[in-house]
């Protein structure tokens, strides 16, 4: 097994196994679900990537290739929809939402064809790596632009953030940068600039990174709401007045 199926490998599991815990774990259901859906999408992505790049000839990497971009054409929504769950805006910004899942079943419907991915041909020490097509460039732009979104907002609460929501925004600001600036290294030669994807195996590391500071600082602010509740109910009772 190469290393570039083994990445896939480490991040499907490491996807699904964290957005299985977080379902779990935390109480809160509109993160509970916009983080599980990123995890949803990171874990087919990554399995279509193993499977594309574990492909014996062209026709099958190809078909695994466009499975692999239907699945990444969800994940920077998700990835957004969890950011404003996360920040307790999403009543707010539905509509951007809304708006944003529909631009990605429109991008979802033309995702296996040559508009998106033109072919496969060998490329540095790949086999079989992909060519854009057309559309597939515009794509990418309105891609990333859903995470810079993203990071903007995470920065402007930071500024006005405190105690632990200012801790467990600086987790997910420092694992966006780790993760997306990872996942970023596959898109060099699909314009043949010779870079190889070595930063994909950080993907995991957002995974792993927002999903402690979901957990852990979710669960201290239950059981400081329990332990406040708990101190009323002692001043309360032991009050002479």
């Amino acid at each position: 097994m190469t290393f570039w199926a083994l990445s896939a490998l480490v991040n499907g599991i490491t996807s699904a196994t964290i957005g299985i815990l977080v379902y779990i774990k935390n109480k809160n259901k509109v993160l509970r679900l916009s983080y599980v859906l990123f995890c949803l999408t990171l874990f087919l992505w990554s399995c279509f990537y193993y499977l594309w790049q574990i492909s014996a000839n062209e026709a099958a990497a190809l078909f695994w290739c466009r499975n692999l971009m239907a699945s990444a054409i969800f994940i920077p929504i998700c990835y957004l929809h969890h950011i404003y769950a996360l920040l307790g805006i999403y009543w707010s910004r539905k509509r951007e939402i809304f708006l944003s899942y529909l631009f990605a079943f429109i991008a979802l419907s033309i995702s296996h064809s040559h508009f998106f991915i033109r072919n496969v041909q060998p490329k540095l020490w790949f086999k079989f790596w992909p060519n854009p097509g057309i559309v597939f460039p515009y794509f990418l732009i309105i891609w990333f632009l859903f995470v810079i979104f993203g990071v903007v907002f995470i920065i402007q609460r930071l500024k006005v953030a405190g105690g632990m929501e200012k801790n467990q925004l600086r987790y997910v600001l420092v694992a966006t940068i780790i993760g997306w600036t990872g996942g970023a290294t596959n898109y060099f030669l699909w314009f043949n600039v010779p870079i190889a994807p070595y930063g994909n195996i950080f993907i995991a590391a957002y995974v792993i990174i927002v999903a402690y500071s979901i957990i852990k600082y979710h669960l201290m602010d239950i059981k400081r709401s329990e332990e406040r509740r708990v101190g009323k109910e002692c001043r309360s009772r032991w009050s002479p007045y």
